[in-house]
């Protein structure tokens, strides 16, 4: 690393700019004026960068309302997290995931994160901002004044925290290039399939679980590249076995960390779908939900309202009003799943799903009509498609 401004990157033009910042690693000094931030983080940005459309999100506990005007007159949204670091850290991770989907192209977009690492903790951060940018997403990071730098592939420019807030030059800039992905090339629907084995062990019938996936989802499966990825703790694949059922395995000791992790490899497989593509693409997630604070639900919802087909396997004794289940194009009982079954009938989902939390409903469910579950396999999916806001 070195002060250079070449980022060792193709210059380009960034449409969109997000700054993620946890104002408890980094809360704003009293004796400045909040409303000069945004221009400050601009400046400093444009130093070095395109800048395009900066936004700023902010992440922490919840404020007063007095508070709260302050922030909103300054440009900054509030983004209400947990007061626990690991799970407001997660939760930014997912969002700059997200925010990255939704733009036209990687590419074009920046993502400056103001948030510190957890030594003692086995966190995705700097695993994350390095796929980020070989994905085309130009990564940027803050850091206390007292701490070191991250790693050198994370993050092509970054600041000290003190000359952020002045609106000053990078204090260091990367001019490692890094070797960008090309993501999905070809006009094909993909199917990404995640499965925590801890939670939903492969069944004792013999079949493999890309027989299983096939099966079940025969008509989406024929017109798509598939890819399985399997999480677990405790148990242990052979390389034999592995290669024989074509799945790649993540090994996460406990359920929380695989729950966050599975969320942050479905936010990096939605980057590498092809987007213009007339052909599906679909996400099947077999895992339980977890009462400990998780994007689960929301982030789930949210992408099978843009463009992909969520499926989800739900316990075959699920309790929505104590765990809450997502609201996605169609859901599996476990029981089901292993005997290649049929999904939950559509008023029994939706029973399922009014147990919940559930605030708003944009649109009415019953607008899907009655024929939905008549129609055999060929039925139109997309009509009982819904979002929902937390």
């Amino acid at each position: 690393m070195d002060t250079d401004k070449d980022t060792g990157e193709p210059p380009r033009f960034a449409w969109n700019t997000r700054l993620f910042w946890d104002l408890v690693d980094f809360p704003y000094p009293h004796d400045r004026d909040l409303h000069r931030f945004y221009f400050h983080v601009r400046h400093a940005i444009a130093e070095s960068s395109s800048v395009g459309r900066l936004s700023i999100h902010a992440y922490g506990e919840e404020l007063t309302d007095r508070k709260m005007n302050t922030f909103y007159n300054a440009r900054i949204s509030l983004e209400y997290g947990p007061a626990d670091k690991l799970e407001r850290l997660n939760k930014m991770l997912v969002d700059m995931l997200e925010f990255a989907h939704i733009t036209p192209r990687p590419d074009n977009v920046n993502l400056l994160i103001a948030s510190k690492d957890m030594p003692d903790q086995d966190t995705e951060l700097f695993d994350v901002m390095e796929a980020m940018r070989m994905r085309g997403c130009r990564v940027f990071f803050v850091v206390p004044d007292d701490s070191q730098f991250p790693p050198r592939d994370s993050a092509s420019l970054v600041w000290r925290w003190d000359v952020l807030l002045d609106g000053g030059s990078p204090t260091v800039t990367n001019t490692d290039s890094v070797s960008v992905s090309q993501g999905a090339l070809k006009a094909v629907g993909k199917t990404g399939v995640f499965w925590d084995v801890d939670d939903f062990p492969f069944p004792q019938s013999g079949r493999g679980i890309r027989e299983i996936v096939k099966s079940i989802f025969k008509k989406q499966y024929n017109e798509t590249e598939v890819s399985i990825r399997v999480y677990g703790g405790e148990i242990q694949f052979t390389t034999e076995f592995l290669d024989m059922h074509r799945f790649t395995f993540v090994k996460r000791s406990d359920k929380y960390s695989r729950l966050n992790k599975m969320l942050l490899d479905i936010g990096l497989w939605v980057l590498d779908a092809p987007k213009h593509c007339p052909l599906p693409s679909n996400v099947v997630v077999a895992a339980k939900n977890i009462k400990e604070k998780t994007e689960y639900v929301r982030y789930l919802e949210n992408l099978n309202s843009v463009n992909f087909r969520v499926f989800v396997v739900v316990p075959d004794d699920v309790k929505p009003e104590e765990v809450n289940i997502p609201s996605v194009m169609r859901a599996w009982y476990w029981k089901d799943v292993q005997v290649l079954g049929k999904p939950i009938p559509r008023d029994e989902y939706r029973a399922l799903l009014a147990r919940g939390e559930r605030n708003e409903t944009l649109f009415n469910p019953d607008n899907c009509g009655k024929d939905a579950d008549d129609g055999g396999e060929d039925a139109d999916d997309e009509a009982c498609h819904r979002l929902i806001h937390y």
